[in-house]
């Protein structure tokens, strides 16, 4: 009749808590990365010059025309330019219109108690602020600022996020 050893329990038990430590420690960088990451969202603002009477509409505007004929019966469209990026809280998505004009969109938080986004919108012509406002919208919604420029000019500006 062959004893065996009992199992040496007390023996691996350190080798067991080294293991945890090199997987915990490992696993807790990639989780505060991971919600870093998760945390952020695609944004984008775009803006659009309307000018009054009946003409030709950027093709390019074809998605977001019905929203743009709320704002501005009887104008016609032209998109100046769109700016998109993944943004972390904090980071901004800048959008130079030309001519002095610019708007920008930062993320202030991705996903607030009320499930929206809320960000830090603005306008700026010639590097003096126009317009700012802080929103806060469902993914996937585009928000609209109708604004007339110093120049007489009429821009609509918008940005979401998803």
């Amino acid at each position: 009749m062959t004893a065996t050893a009992p199992p040496r329990r007390a023996a691996a038990l350190p080798l067991v808590l080294l293991a945890l430590g090199l997987v915990v420690g490992p696993v807790a960088t990639v989780s505060a990365t991971f919600r870093q990451v998760m945390g952020g969202r695609q944004v984008t603002v775009f803006g659009v010059h309307a000018t009054p009477g009946e003409g030709k509409d950027d093709p390019r505007l074809k998605a977001v025309l019905p929203g743009l004929r709320v704002l501005a019966p009887g104008h016609t469209f032209r998109l100046l330019k769109v700016e998109s990026k993944r943004t972390l809280a904090g980071e901004s998505v800048d959008c130079d219109l030309g001519e002095g004009v610019a708007a920008s969109a930062t993320l202030l938080d991705s996903f607030d108690p009320a499930g929206k986004i809320q960000l830090r919108f603005g306008l700026t012509v010639g590097g003096v602020p126009l317009y700012q406002t802080v929103l806060a919208t469902p993914a996937n919604q585009i928000v609209y600022v109708n604004r007339q420029l110093p120049s007489g000019d009429r821009v609509i500006l918008g940005v979401g996020a998803r």
